[in-house]
């Protein structure tokens, strides 16, 4: 399924997330046949229009993930997801490599734990990100995000065996119902998710 749309406006930079259509198919064909915005996911080859076809079909159907479409601009840069409800994994790809590093995955990101919270209800994210891969680590840090593991030389790409941190976010509205007691490790993660959250109630629309 696709999820409702919402904006996400901060410091006069607004992304807007928006279900995905079938003429988003070519532009996501684009961005997933580039092995720079490729190498960190993953995918094995490159994605031709009828791979995205039956993605989209798949996807459409589906009542265990929530896709949306990343805008800026009125322009696709991106995709961003909750894969595997109830027990969710998130994903975000930035195509447009213009938007690398200007925070558009961390708007995104703020969405997606806002709708998560707000619209499914959700007490937990898990998340994977490859060790190199610093800006994405610092995106989802930002939201709350806690790394609790490594899986060690997991991915080869170009030449390299790369590792991938696992990590998750809880929501701090509901970890009283876990029935212990937080541990340590996760203790700033939940502080900082409490205020992405409240930021997310400023900054986050549906529209």
């Amino acid at each position: 399924m696709f999820g409702y749309p919402m904006k996400i406006e901060k410091d006069g930079l607004a992304v807007v997330m928006r279900g995905v259509g079938k003429a988003d198919l070519d532009v996501l064909v684009k961005g997933f046949s580039d092995f720079e915005v490729a190498r960190f996911t993953a995918q094995m080859a490159p994605k031709t229009y009828d791979d995205e076809l039956e993605w989209y079909e798949k996807v459409r159907k589906s009542t265990e993930d929530v896709l949306w479409i990343i805008e800026v601009n009125g322009k696709a840069v991106g995709v961003s997801g909750l894969h595997h409800l109830p027990q969710p994994v998130s994903g975000i790809v930035i195509w447009e490599k213009d938007w690398w590093g200007k925070g558009v995955a961390g708007r995104a990101h703020l969405g997606g734990i806002h709708y998560a919270d707000k619209h499914l209800n959700l007490a937990t994210i898990a998340s994977e990100v490859r060790t190199v891969n610093t800006a994405s680590l610092k995106a989802l840090q930002r939201v709350g995000y806690t790394v609790w593991g490594t899986k060690m030389w997991n991915m080869f790409r170009d030449g390299k065996w790369l590792s991938t941190y696992e990590a998750l976010w809880l929501n701090p509205r509901r970890v009283e119902e876990f029935g212990e007691e937080l541990p340590e490790m996760y203790k700033e993660g939940v502080r900082k998710a409490r205020i992405a959250l409240a930021e997310a109630e400023k900054w986050v629309s549906f529209c």
